[in-house]
């Protein structure tokens, strides 16, 4: 027979009783955002820019585009309420303008006056599905002084926040 002295006792009955608490978040609201590292997209017209080695990027890396270009990438994705680049911009008589699409439609467009790592967010529906998201610069600018830039370090596909984005299974 096995005797347990009074204060081992306790902790062996408290053991046998304990309950373990796990979050009951449904798991639309703990999926991880979809990132994508920019310098893995594609440039249309490949001469608009190119990947640069850049340690204050979140790979060590970026999307640099100084010609009128598209960066792009095809990927699968769940229901989204939008994206989040993460970029800055070489200002040259005026900021670069970045626009942002899904499947070729483009639902914003704004100046990227930040010369330091800056987040800008891009609200649309994104349905779950295979989708092409693309970001534009459009304003190209060079002259004997600079060159207007707009330097991208990552594109992010915001998780969804509602339940009704679980599908269901049966």
């Amino acid at each position: 027979m096995l005797r347990l002295r009074p204060a081992l006792a306790s902790v062996a009955v408290a053991a046998m009783f304990a309950v373990v608490i796990l979050p009951s978040t449904p798991l639309a609201f703990a999926a991880d955002p979809t990132t994508v590292e920019t310098e893995s997209m594609r440039i249309s017209p490949l001469v608009g820019g190119a990947s640069l080695s850049d340690p204050t990027a979140s790979a060590g890396a970026v999307l640099a585009l100084w010609m009128n270009s598209t960066a792009s990438k095809t990927l699968s994705l769940p229901y989204s309420p939008g994206v989040v680049i993460r970029a800055k911009g070489q200002q040259c008589e005026g900021a670069p303008v970045m626009s942002v699409a899904v499947d070729g439609v483009y639902f914003a467009t704004t100046s990227v006056s930040a010369t330091s790592w800056t987040d800008y967010t891009a609200s649309t529906t994104i349905p779950a599905g295979s989708h092409t998201i693309g970001i534009s610069y459009s304003n190209q600018y060079v002259s004997t002084a600079c060159t207007r830039t707009l330097s991208m370090d990552k594109v992010t596909v915001l998780p969804s926040t509602t339940p009704s984005a679980v599908p269901t299974t049966s």
